[in-house]
């Protein structure tokens, strides 16, 4: 049985949701064709915020079969031991279990249990799962994947289904106490609604344990937004700066590499030259003098040198040229130069947390800072990863 999970085969009695076994090899997963799409839509509505029970509730209401029902339809003889016998539509706890659930992205992670003779199964630790990567056909997507783990590991509040107006839910936190920001709101004369965060603490225990830090939701949109076009108008700064320069760049480059090569030949032929006189001293060829004085002279050299190659190696790395924008990064950013509105997707993609002060000050992480800090520190001197507004 350890054989197969190595190998990546599938052992178990019945496959997860959104695949079956394959006709030819039952050790082998091929894609359910319908099931596979209310996964997609499951990935896909929480990547919008809307929360683990509300999807339940959305899916109930439309009608769609829970896996453990649509298995039974489908002839097979599953029970689900973790669940109530009379639990059959979805629920949060199968939401959960189906977003963590890394065989979507096309991994077969088994051997989670382990049953000895006569025993009752027992959980094995995460660190000894067995985890084979790429043996079946992903339903879900990489860029997908990765923004609902980020999302899972931040708590957050379901968005107003009616009007989507709460797409910051799980980035705001107060910048005094540490808490989430919770959503209140409040309808105008003409019926519309009107959206504030307010610090948790102070909504949950009062004002001798936090202030309110309010800030409506349009004054945070507008920053938010504001920042990001700033931002994007310095990548289309930066790479009409590097376009301009790249002959010289280029020719600055060339003239480097060939530096190098000169430097790191030279190198070479002092090791040798080290490593000869040594053979001529053993030889009683020269003297232990000549030898100490020549071996000081070629240690001397290839120092100078091994310091000569790293500085201009070091001149290359920092040189900006044409190839910056090869970071996935940059090209999302010039990719967003149009932007007019933030939506859940831009939030959650950019954004790693807002921190909100007194006065409506907000600090801004975003999810590129560390990666392009340097870059743009050292063209614009502005810091990404701590914009004070």
């Amino acid at each position: 049985v350890k054989s197969k999970q190595k190998a990546g085969e599938f052992i178990g009695a019945f496959t997860s949701y959104g695949y079956k076994k394959s006709p030819a090899n039952k050790n082998k997963l091929v894609i359910d064709e319908y099931a596979s799409e209310v996964v997609k839509r499951v990935f896909t509505m929480y990547a919008q915020g809307i929360g683990k029970q509300s999807i339940a509730k959305i899916l109930n209401a439309e009608g769609i079969l829970c896996p453990s029902e649509y298995k039974k339809l489908n002839g097979e003889n599953y029970k689900n031991c973790n669940r109530l016998e009379k639990t059959s539509y979805w629920t949060y706890s199968t939401i959960k279990v189906m977003l963590q659930n890394e065989i979507y992205i096309g991994n077969m992670v088994q051997g989670k249990k382990h049953q000895r003779m006569r025993s009752k199964q027992r959980l094995v630790e995460k660190e000894n799962w067995i985890r084979v990567e790429n043996t079946h056909e992903p339903i879900i997507d990489r860029q997908l994947w990765d923004k609902v783990q980020k999302l899972l590991t931040k708590k957050h509040r379901d968005i107003d289904l009616e009007t989507n107006k709460n797409i910051f839910a799980g980035f705001i936190k107060c910048g005094d106490c540490g808490r989430a920001m919770m959503k209140n709101f409040w309808r105008r004369a003409d019926g519309s609604k009107s959206y504030s965060f307010y610090c948790g603490t102070y909504k949950r225990s009062g004002k001798d344990y936090c202030t309110p830090h309010t800030l409506p939701f349009q004054v945070l949109n507008d920053i938010v937004l504001g920042d990001l076009k700033k931002i994007i108008r310095n990548v289309e700064n930066l790479q009409e700066l590097v376009k301009s320069q790249s002959f010289t760049a280029t020719k600055i480059r060339k003239s480097t590499d060939i530096e190098l090569t000169k430097l790191k030949a030279e190198l070479e032929r002092v090791k040798k030259l080290k490593k000869s006189i040594y053979e001529d001293y053993k030889d009683e060829l020269i003297s232990k003098e000549e030898f100490l004085s020549y071996r000081e002279d070629y240690q001397q050299k290839e120092t100078l040198y091994s310091k000569q190659i790293e500085t201009l190696e070091e001149k290359k790395k920092e040189s900006v040229t044409e190839d910056v924008f090869e970071t996935p990064w940059l090209r999302r950013l010039l990719e967003l130069k149009d932007i007019e509105e933030l939506d859940r997707d831009i939030i959650v993609e950019m954004i790693d947390q807002i921190t909100v002060y007194e006065n409506r000050k907000l600090k801004i992480s975003y999810n590129f800072g560390n990666e392009l800090e340097h870059l743009f520190s050292s063209v614009y001197c502005e810091n990404l990863e701590k914009k004070a507004i």
